[in-house]
């Protein structure tokens, strides 16, 4: 029943609500290298191709180090995945008689909505965000109407990037070389995304950004550009926020 709070009787049975915090460790890694370019080397670039090559190349180490990072947080949410498997099987080669290849991946909302939701009761905060997919997810996924996959509109490329969304609802990124497929099954990696920063289940941050620092010329005039920087990727060191990721697994995808 109700309790009222303000009668003499009970001014003392108010709830009580106490916050308390824990600290975990969190450590960084270093990402580092080296360029060097003679003088002849650098005038070419300039007269040629109207590029500065240490320019070029701190990019490509930026870029290099962005891949890595991304690649490394993948994996780990890899390893904590699969124990989290939700299979489906398609049954295509029975099935594609009467119905079409559009309508069996309406079905596969089933497995990716029952991980989704396994997902929110064990995080007991957050669901699914977004989905890595392989190749040949990928080619499924590009090939349905607009209804169920819509486009991100990007040319296909090397390296993990952003393919669209599935359902209206699941940001879609292909990964090459990560996920288990074949001809007739495929993984699917899962991943959530909390509103607090502190509770998604990969942590990145950077102790140190990137630094680039000049290097004096050598005696035969070769000069460069030195790169640092200390990031840390780390699984959520909180344990009920370190189980956001899981794999769904579809066989029976051959007619």
């Amino acid at each position: 029943g109700h309790l009222n709070f303000e009668h003499v009787k009970n001014k003392d049975k108010r709830p009580q609500v106490q916050a308390s915090a824990y600290t975990y460790d969190f450590r960084a890694n270093y990402m580092n290298g080296l360029y060097r370019i003679t003088q002849e080397a650098k005038v070419q670039f300039a007269a040629e191709m109207r590029i500065d090559g240490g320019t070029e190349a701190m990019y490509q180490l930026r870029v290099q180090s962005g891949a890595e990072r991304h690649r490394e947080a993948l994996k780990r949410m890899l390893s904590v995945g699969r124990a989290f498997v939700t299979p489906f099987n398609m049954k295509a080669a029975t099935r594609q008689d009467e119905r079409s290849r559009v309508s069996m991946w309406e079905d596969i909302r089933f497995p990716i909505a029952a991980a989704d939701q396994a997902m929110v009761e064990r995080t007991q905060g957050f669901g699914v965000d977004c989905i890595y997919v392989g190749g040949f997810s990928k080619a499924e996924m590009e090939s349905l109407p607009p209804y169920l996959f819509e486009s991100s509109g990007l040319p296909s490329r090397a390296g993990i990037y952003r393919i669209g969304r599935l359902y209206g609802r699941y940001n879609i990124y292909y990964v090459p070389d990560l996920l288990n497929e074949t001809k007739s099954a495929v993984e699917m990696l899962l991943i959530g995304r909390s509103e607090q920063v502190a509770r998604n289940p990969i942590l990145m941050g950077d102790v140190a950004g990137a630094n680039i620092i000049p290097l004096a010329a050598n005696n035969d005039l070769a000069e460069g550009y030195g790169y640092f920087q200390a990031i840390a990727t780390e699984v959520n060191p909180h344990q009920e926020s370190a189980v956001g990721a899981a794999l769904v697994q579809i066989t029976g995808m051959e007619g």
